[in-house]
């Protein structure tokens, strides 16, 4: 009965299929977003009807199924606060694989995109592993990723815990993890649905795992910069407007950088693991000097 209810959480609430379904209502707004700020046409946001695929060997159907099978197990690690920070980038770093799993997705020069979107989903898994490394460094003395060290405060709420030089160190740390954060939800995961046109088996499984990123790393950020809802209605209330603004806010950032060309868009996206290093470089200088 335990394995069953834990496979239930994994699947529905609040796992694969409430994540999914939260992500794809951010990525129709994006839609939405794009169109009003001029973008023409559809960026493919939402699912699109795909051509029907061939019986998938075992191996092809482990590698379709696997990743939102982890972004299902990171949904419910997040809401009810189990795990660290690290298993949930291990977690979401699992569907970046999803690329070079199935090359035979295009033929030609779209075959050729795949190893490019490998490169660029590696340039944001690096940024999101050194932003969560960071950000598990923000207490004196202590290296804690457990996601509890998040109820009631976020990550800046630590800077007081240290001393001099150590304070300053630290809060620049946190302020450039949740900056390489939200360059990282900037960005697109390589098996998204922009141009790709899956088998219809792929293309489902794809349309999950791509939802369930949104939402499990929207979450993600906006717990390292608020924490878990705060204590009684007057702050639940605050807590739950300042994460919808930061999801908005992150939201229309995203249909906006669509709309730039692709060189504008892949520069502005370095700044993502540019930043993440330069926290943890922080977070490493201020442990060196003690709190």
């Amino acid at each position: 009965m335990r394995l069953a209810a834990d496979l239930l959480k994994v699947l529905f609430f609040p796992g694969l299929l409430f994540m999914a379904a939260c992500g794809e209502l951010f990525l129709f707004l994006e839609e939405g977003l794009f169109r009003l700020a001029g973008g023409g046409g559809s960026r493919g946001y939402v699912l699109k009807a795909a051509a029907p695929s061939p019986p998938l060997s075992p191996g092809e159907a482990l590698a379709v199924l696997l990743p939102p099978a982890a972004l299902g197990l990171a949904g419910v690690l997040l809401v009810w606060v189990e795990g660290d920070l690290l298993s949930l980038a291990l977690l979401v770093a699992v569907p970046g694989l999803l690329p070079l799993a199935l090359p035979e997705a295009g033929e030609g020069e779209r075959a050729a995109r795949v190893p490019l979107r490998f490169r660029a989903s590696l340039a944001r898994l690096f940024a999101l592993g050194c932003a969560t490394v960071g950000v598990s460094m923000r207490y004196p003395g202590a290296f804690a990723p457990e996601l509890e060290g998040l109820i009631a405060e976020g990550a800046f709420g630590a800077f007081r815990y240290w001393k001099g030089a150590g304070s300053a160190l630290i809060f620049s740390s946190q302020a450039c993890a949740a900056a390489a954060l939200f360059f990282f939800l900037l960005g697109r995961p390589a098996y998204g649905r922009g141009e790709e046109r899956w088998g219809s088996g792929v293309a489902a499984a794809t349309a999950l795992a791509e939802g369930a990123e949104r939402a499990v790393t929207l979450l993600l950020f906006v717990l390292v910069c608020l924490g878990y809802p705060w204590k009684g209605p007057g702050g639940a209330l605050a807590w739950g407007a300042s994460a919808s603004g930061m999801a908005l806010a992150a939201t229309g950032g995203r249909a906006w950088l669509e709309g730039r060309n692709a060189v504008f868009r892949r520069r502005a996206l370095l700044a993502a693991p540019a930043l993440a290093a330069l926290s943890l470089a922080l977070a490493m200088a201020a442990a060196v000097l003690g709190g």
